[in-house]
């Protein structure tokens, strides 16, 4: 896949944990992940980038610089690049148009990343598009590139691909919305298909609701002990919940209230898996990005409680994108500074239904 030349310029790029930023027009830059320091719930983050007005940071991945960037299109179809390939930029700078970076046709554009160390023959892709379509296909079936991509899925007419996660087989997958419905099955129920195929219904949803995200639960108890279902709405407002809230039911369903919404909390903006020892950085339509840890949200163990205000937000904006990513080790004096800035602030009550 790589020529003699490509594995020895790999061999001179230094590893490290990066975070890979995209707007909402394609513009796309690497930074490394120690650039934003964690925040204390309730801030009101840092500049993400300079934009145009019109113009915001849509998708925000955290990644080895070495390992593979599957980016998956409006279209169906799939790109692969290695990290390090995403040009760095800084924080404030907006970085490189994707249409610079990949073969892409008039009018498509990314909508779905994910990184992935290889193509391992015993993993898999599961894909759901924001009509509830899910799809589950073998990673190895993504291995070999073509410059111009490769269809990843057929997708219906007015449908797009959201979210992709790589799995072992013998998980289960839950499904969210923008109106708060979540839905949790095996995902087993979702039998694998290749990659030109279409897949098959995974929630039903109401009128006018859409989906939002998905997370990959593992059905190991021990797992489930550290992991929590963290739920962010467009206010700002957030809560951290056990999996153990989610019954596993037969697909497809209209599954279950995972987020209470409301005029106040705004839809649901995505869903993520994460744990106590991990950051969580959300962005705004306006460029803003704060980091804060997990640890933060609160627990609720009622799934369809309000939950707290994790960031505080400008007005008329909104949280558009959430990411996981790893603890960063801050020494004595960005902590004091942190937590300088979060002491002037007034944090909003807790809201918890």
């Amino acid at each position: 896949m790589e020529s003699h030349d490509e594995i020895q310029l790999e061999d001179l790029i230094e590893q490290h944990k990066c975070i890979i930023t995209m707007t909402k027009t394609g513009y796309v830059k690497r930074q490394p992940a120690d650039v934003y320091a964690a925040q204390r719930r309730g801030g009101m983050g840092k500049a993400g980038l300079t934009m145009k007005e019109e113009d915001y940071t849509e998708k925000v991945i955290v990644a080895d610089s070495h390992s593979y960037l599957l980016l998956f299109t409006s279209r169906g179809k799939v790109f692969a690049k290695k990290a390090y390939q995403i040009p760095e930029a800084s924080r404030t700078a907006k970085g490189t148009n994707i249409v610079n970076l990949l073969d892409l046709e008039e009018g498509e554009s990314v909508t779905a990343i994910i990184s992935i160390a290889g193509f391992a023959s015993d993993e898999y892709l599961v894909m759901v598009t924001q009509a509830g379509v899910i799809k589950r296909t073998a990673l190895s079936e993504f291995e070999y590139q073509r410059k111009g991509g490769k269809i990843a899925i057929n997708l219906d007419e007015g449908d797009s691909l959201i979210f992709v996660d790589r799995t072992m087989g013998d998980a289960d997958i839950l499904i969210a919305t923008a109106d708060g419905q979540g839905s949790r099955f095996a995902e087993s129920d979702v039998r694998v298909v290749g990659r030109t195929s279409r897949g098959v219904t995974g929630i039903r949803l109401r009128e006018g609701d859409r989906v939002v995200g998905a997370v990959i639960v593992e059905n190991d108890p021990e797992w489930q002990e550290t992991h929590y279902m963290v739920t962010i709405t467009e206010k700002g407002i957030g809560k951290r919940v056990p999996f153990s809230n989610f019954r596993r039911k037969n697909r497809p369903n209209m599954g279950v209230r995972c987020q209470s919404i409301s005029e106040k909390t705004g839809k649901l903006c995505g869903v993520a898996v994460a744990t106590e020892e991990e950051d969580l950085m959300l962005i705004t339509d306006t460029g803003t990005l704060i980091r804060i840890a997990a640890s933060e949200v609160s627990l609720l163990k009622g799934s369809s409680a309000t939950g707290v205000r994790v960031m505080r937000l400008a007005e008329d904006a909104s949280i558009v994108s959430f990411a996981v990513a790893e603890k960063i080790e801050e020494d004595a004096e960005t902590e004091e500074a942190a937590a300088g800035e979060t002491e002037e602030q007034t944090e909003a009550p807790s809201e918890e239904a």
